[in-house]
């Protein structure tokens, strides 16, 4: 099976609560993506976040969103996480973080290393490659 495709670029996008809308354009913001302190089981999905100070922000008090199908590229820092179990997969797929290496010994597009999010989350199926 292939890994999701079909990439959005986000630029300066918010979420309060319910899916996130992203926004084509630039993509060199502040925060690429912030999932707010009242967002509540967002979904993060098919979006290019590239050259941001921090690619995406789940704020403190957001909850329950799946982050997943996204590619995150020379952001300064990737993502950090501050919420309260939010997930940075579906259970099968990941995200592809430009700055992560990895071995994929099984071929199946899956690294097989975590990737941990700085505070409070980890990616455990990171792409191994960018997909186009």
């Amino acid at each position: 099976m292939e890994p999701p495709t079909g990439y959005r670029s986000a630029s300066g996008s918010r979420s309060e609560g319910g899916t996130t809308s992203c926004q084509h354009g630039r993509v060199r913001e502040r925060v690429g993506i912030r999932l707010g302190p009242t967002a509540l089981q967002d979904v993060v999905r098919g979006n290019l976040v590239r050259g941001n100070a921090v690619g995406l922000l789940a704020a403190a008090g957001s909850q329950g969103a799946t982050i997943a199908g996204n590619r995150f590229e020379d952001n300064r820092i990737q993502a950090r996480d501050e919420g309260n179990g939010n997930r940075w997969d579906d259970g099968r797929w990941g995200n592809y973080w430009s700055d992560l290496r990895g071995v994929d010994a099984d071929g199946d597009g899956v690294l097989d290393q975590q990737r941990e999010i700085p505070s409070e989350g980890v990616d455990r199926y990171p792409l191994a490659e960018a997909p186009d």
